[in-house]
């Protein structure tokens, strides 16, 4: 009788253990499981009370230029790092007449260029490869652009083309694959192979002034717009514009 209560009451003992150890692991299992139920709040970076970026307009100081031997400016080079180019008009009371070649060849800063009435002569490449140029005006006095001069500019939407100009060079605004609209002005006479790769450009507005488009050098017309799918030309009807669009399956509108 001893020997079977000494077996019961180690059965006690250990029933006693496993039942601790049970709840105590029920107790760990409560714990860990609490954390499943925080609540987490994310917080959004961009706040509407966040501050928008300033654009920054070119002072005349950060200009470089150079005097010709008629006594005028060119402007050579900016040096700043502003979004805004307002080209000056004048450098030490010297009128400025022409924008040099390669003068804001690559610049990502640039967002806007404005270029002054006294300007008569923008160089070959003076703009190209600004990435993010998204508007150019040209004063009323521009009569001379040079090759290239918009080449691979992809964000440019706004163009004014100054009412002294007379011919558009080849590549000027190729790849400018945002440009949606651009009129021609009446002192336009001829266009050159200038608006190749623009693949969004819709609309171009000219009047019967334009009597030549494609390789003047060359005297071939060609359609200087093969990669525009979705172009119309607005022109007076019976222009020669009129006649280019029709030799080149392009869509007219009289205007």
């Amino acid at each position: 009788m001893k020997k079977s209560n000494k077996i019961k009451s180690i059965f006690l003992i250990l029933a006693i253990i496993t039942t601790a150890v049970a709840y105590g692991g029920c107790a760990n299992s409560t714990v860990s499981n609490s954390s499943d139920n925080i609540e987490v709040t994310s917080v959004d970076s961009s706040s509407k009370d966040s501050p928008e970026t300033k654009l920054t307009e070119s002072k005349d100081e950060e200009f470089s230029s150079n005097i010709r031997d008629d006594g005028n400016m060119d402007i050579i080079a900016y040096d700043g790092e502003a979004n805004i180019i307002n080209v000056p008009d004048s450098v030490d009371g010297k009128p400025v007449i022409e924008i040099r070649g390669y003068f804001l060849r690559g610049s990502d800063n640039v967002l806007e260029i404005n270029v002054p009435d006294t300007i008569t002569e923008i160089s070959e490449q003076a703009f190209a490869l600004c990435a993010n140029l998204e508007k150019l005006t040209m004063g009323n006095d521009v009569q001379k652009i040079g090759q290239s001069l918009c080449l691979g500019d992809s964000k440019l939407k706004q163009v004014v083309l100054s009412q002294s100009l007379s011919e558009i060079s080849h590549y000027a605004f190729q790849n400018c694959t945002s440009l949606e609209e651009i009129t021609i002005p009446d002192s336009v006479t001829t266009i050159g192979f200038a608006f190749s790769g623009c693949t969004a450009l819709k609309e171009i507005h000219m009047t019967d002034s334009v009597t030549f488009i494609g390789v003047p050098e060359d005297n071939e017309e060609c359609n200087v717009f093969e990669d525009s799918d979705n172009l119309t030309i607005y022109a007076p009807a019976g222009s020669y514009a009129e006649q280019y669009a029709k030799n080149n399956n392009i869509t007219f509108v009289a205007e």
